[in-house]
């Protein structure tokens, strides 16, 4: 079976809605860091569209997942990333500026050992 057959966009829908939830990052934040527009990430939350697999995957990643969590009944562990975590960390740093905090979340992901580097040079400094 492929990921077509077994994707559910309601089912999705609902997923993208906890994982949102769970990570306390705001709509808008999320459609920003995959650059979609915030109406069709809304849309593909409240399960009205199916939206491309690409685009699933940026969602994905961007809440800490993978795609394969949207595309079947099974999902990742306790060992998934939590970007709720990750984001109360950087908003004191940042002073609630929601670009910086954008911008050093999507660094986080590109590049996750640079930033740490990064960050322990911050905190150092």
């Amino acid at each position: 079976m492929t990921g077509r057959e077994l994707y559910n966009k309601e089912i999705a829908g609902e997923k993208i809605r906890r994982w949102q939830r769970e990570s306390g990052l705001q709509g808008q934040e999320i459609a920003k860091m995959v650059g979609i527009s915030a109406p069709y990430f809304s849309d593909i939350r409240k399960g009205k569209q199916r939206g491309s697999i690409p685009v699933l995957a940026k969602i994905a990643d961007v809440l800490g997942r993978s795609v394969e969590d949207l595309l079947t009944d099974q999902e990742a562990g306790p060992e998934t990333i939590q970007v709720a975590e990750l984001r109360k960390a950087l908003q004191p740093i940042f002073k609630s500026e929601t670009d910086d905090i954008i911008e050093g979340i999507q660094l986080w992901r590109s590049a996750p050992h640079n930033f740490k580097a990064a960050f322990r040079s911050l905190l150092d400094a």
